[in-house]
């Protein structure tokens, strides 16, 4: 069994703006999200090649540098203005 860990974080700020554009109840608002925030690698489950019991012995039975799934991090930020 697999376990993964995928950490995302989204930031949101809202700050009124009646007084730049004279419309009452207007705000323009800020976000920032992260996705996968600590860039943790997972390890996938072995390939059965890996498993096969021909590699016995060799450095690709078991590496666990070889089950890790290329994931990456990934950021956002952005405003927009509502009324």
């Amino acid at each position: 069994m697999a376990l993964f860990q995928f950490w995302n974080v989204a930031v949101e700020k809202a700050v009124p703006a009646p007084k730049l554009i004279h419309l009452e109840g207007s705000q323009l608002i800020f976000r920032a999200e992260g996705q996968n925030v600590g860039n943790h690698n997972n390890v996938g489950p072995f390939l059965t090649n890996a498993m096969n019991v021909g590699n016995v012995g060799s450095s690709a039975f078991q590496n666990v540098s070889n089950a890790r799934e290329t994931t990456s991090s990934g950021y956002r930020l952005w405003a927009k203005f509502a009324f």
